[in-house]
């Protein structure tokens, strides 16, 4: 009887390690897994003239989109350009 519990409490502390393992290689590559989804979902339309440019939310560490806003806008896309969050602000030559 003491073979098979030992057994058993082996076993279920080597799913736990697997399980763990498997967690953190998860948590380690979470980042590009996220951006290749959040890309794979992005739909670019080509844009000739807007009324508007309108950069919503923080950004992340890159600052892409107040980055891609502000490319927009010096392209001459829209006459405006609107803007919220902090990374907004960070952008050098951005003014409130």
């Amino acid at each position: 009887m003491r073979i098979q519990a030992s057994w058993a409490a082996s076993s279920q502390l080597d799913h736990i390690a697997v399980f763990v393992i498997i967690c953190a290689i998860l948590y380690l590559v979470r980042r590009p897994i996220l951006r290749f989804t959040a890309e794979s979902w992005i739909i670019e339309d080509p844009l000739d003239k807007a009324d508007a440019i309108i950069v919503l939310g923080d950004d992340n560490f890159y600052a892409d989109r107040a980055t891609r806003g502000a490319e927009l806008f010096r392209e001459g896309k829209a006459p405006w350009l609107s803007r919220a969050g902090d990374a907004c602000d960070r952008m050098r030559g951005w003014r409130s």
